[in-house]
This record gives C-alpha cells, structure tokens and sequence, in this order.
C-alpha cells in the first residue's frame, strides 16, 4: 500500500487485523513491539521517522474507539490523535465536520477504516 500520494488509502484486511491488535497492548514491550510491525509498512524511511509514522497511524486509529480506550493508548504509544488530538478533548458535532472538511487531501495520508468494526478492545 502506498501512502505518499494525494489520496488517502483504505486499510487492508491485515492492516485492519495489526492496528486492532496494536490496541490491545498492554505493556511497553508489546507496544513497541506492534510499532516495529506498522513501521515496517513503510521500509523506504529511516527507523526514527517510520516509528513516527507507525506511532501516528496506532493513535489516528485509536480515534475510532471510545475515549477511555484512546486514553490509554495515547499513553502505551506516547502519541495523541494527529487530527483531533488528546482523548479528553470534545467537539460538538459542527466542530467535527468543520475539522474534517478543513483538511486537504493527502495533509493526513493516514489509514482509514475500511468499515465499521463492531468489536472494541
């Protein structure tokens, strides 16, 4: 899957299955451990910069989940949500809209979800 281009890209049924896994960390090790896997999606950048990368994908997709799960693993991860930010943070339902629509394509090459996932961590 490519991520550099100027439209954002669904996630594969693996990537799915990684990054839900990746929200069912619980300890340092582990987390570290899904973040080497997720950065190894993107092989052509350095260590430091695909670990960022792979840190920011684990907290975009946190956003999909309940507060209290984003807390935690904002926490795990050492990274908050790159469009909405820390768990805490409400937005009325105008202020999201506002928020998305605000984006250009391709600002945040992040992976989608290709469809609702009825199950939580």
């Amino acid at each position: 899957m490519e991520f550099e281009d100027a439209g954002l890209k669904y996630a594969t049924t693996e990537q799915v299955a990684l990054l839900d896994s990746a929200l069912r960390a619980r300890t340092t090790e582990e987390a570290n451990a899904f973040v080497a896997q997720i950065a190894h999606l993107r092989p052509a950048h350095a260590d430091d910069v695909a670990e960022a990368w792979a840190r920011k994908q684990i907290a975009y997709w946190a956003g999909y989940f309940r507060p209290p799960i984003r807390a935690r693993i904002e926490a795990l991860y050492e990274q908050e949500h790159p469009l909405l930010g820390p768990a805490g943070k409400r937005f009325s339902v105008t202020e999201l809209l506002s928020l998305g629509t605000s984006v250009a394509p391709g600002e945040f090459p992040y992976l989608l979800r290709s469809a609702p996932h009825p199950d939580e961590p």
